[in-house]
């Protein structure tokens, strides 16, 4: 039978862990704040944290909606940053009234985040098992044609890092592939980027496109001269662009 004195130091020790929980959580607050550059100490954890971790931080009284110095972001974008808690994070700030529209200084929504670091397949979008999580971003209210500064969507967003399945969902739950980039649409964009295999998946989507004018009246194959190569003007002259059209 246990004597009282180790009793006591068993107390002791189970008390021990209880303190350490507390020195481990203020060390990761001190970590926050020596990394945190711009941005706010609750905007690192969101990044980079659990929901654990950032729920302590808001019960302690770090601002929830507070904009980074850097970019004017939110805590909701940085969670759209977050490979392995963003949904979970996001489901959060949203209850604490985030709003999902909520733009930083480049007009830049939470869906362009997560398209930023490719977050889509792995937590926030799409998955393999869970197509489009449930619509997580739809059942959200995220816009999904929702322009950048720049004019990028986050179908553009996700042509151009090539992340195709991310794109077929996109599609599939109302992106548009006729919203323009400036005077271009976006097999304009692609066919002056020199992207003919992008380019190519675009018109198989919506032959309409090739047929467009874009900037200052030019064609596709104007704007191909311009930018692109001997092959992509083959290509779309193959797909009946008139050589011989003037601006």
């Amino acid at each position: 039978m246990a004597s009282s004195e180790s009793k006591r130091l068993k107390q002791e020790k189970m008390a021990s862990f209880s303190r350490l929980k507390e020195a481990y959580f203020a060390h990761k607050v001190h970590f926050l704040n020596t990394a945190k550059g711009g941005a706010t100490a609750l905007q690192v954890a969101a990044s980079i944290a659990d929901l654990n971790l950032c729920r302590r931080l808001v019960e302690d009284g770090h601002d929830v909606g507070a904009a980074c110095r850097d970019f004017g972001a939110t805590a909701l974008h940085y969670a759209a940053l977050n490979k392995d808690h963003g949904k979970q994070l996001v489901a959060y700030f949203v209850s604490l009234g985030l709003r999902v529209d909520e733009r930083d200084n480049e007009e830049e929504e939470l869906i362009h985040y997560a398209l930023r670091v490719d977050n889509f397949q792995k937590n926030l979008i799409f998955d393999k098992k869970n197509y489009f999580n449930d619509r997580f971003f739809v059942a959200l209210g995220v816009d999904l044609n929702q322009k950048t500064k720049y004019e990028v969507t986050p179908l553009n967003f996700a042509l151009i890092v090539q992340n195709m399945p991310v794109v077929e969902e996109l599609l599939k739950h109302g992106a548009d592939l006729k919203a323009r980039r400036g005077d271009k649409n976006l097999l304009h964009y692609f066919v002056s980027q020199n992207r003919l295999d992008i380019a190519k998946f675009v018109h198989a989507k919506d032959k309409s496109l090739i047929g467009e004018r874009g900037e200052k009246g030019r064609t596709a194959l104007h704007l191909a001269a311009m930018h692109s190569d001997a092959k992509t003007c083959s290509w779309l002259i193959e797909q009946g662009v008139d050589p011989l059209a003037l601006i």
